[in-house]
C-alpha cells in the first residue's frame, strides 16, 4: 500500500477495485483518524470532547455515535473491527 494508494481511495473511492487493497486503505484511513486524535487530546487535555477519552467516546469522535448497538457485534474495537 502507498501513500498514492491511499490518496487515490481518499478522493476516488469508487476507482479503487481490487477487493484486497481496497479493504487495506479502509482500515488504514479508520486507523489513522485514531492515531490523529490520541495526540490532540494530550495536547489539548482542557478540551472537554477531548478529555477522559474511552474507546467508545474516541469511537464516536471518529466515526460518529451509533443509536443503537448491533447485537453481537463487540463495541470495544475503535476501529470498529472484532479484536484479535
Amino acid at each position: 500500500m502507498t501513500e498514492e494508494d491511499v490518496e487515490q481511495y481518499a478522493n476516488r473511492p469508487d476507482s479503487v477495485t481490487n477487493p484486497t487493497p481496497r479493504t487495506r486503505i479502509k482500515q488504514f484511513t479508520g486507523d489513522n483518524r485514531i492515531i490523529g486524535t490520541l495526540p490532540l487530546s494530550a495536547l489539548a487535555p482542557s478540551v472537554p470532547a477531548l478529555s477522559d477519552l474511552t474507546i467508545r467516546h474516541l469511537s464516536a469522535l471518529n466515526y460518529g455515535s451509533v443509536t443503537a448497538p448491533i447485537p453481537g457485534r463487540p463495541t470495544d474495537s475503535p476501529t470498529g473491527r472484532p479484536p484479535t
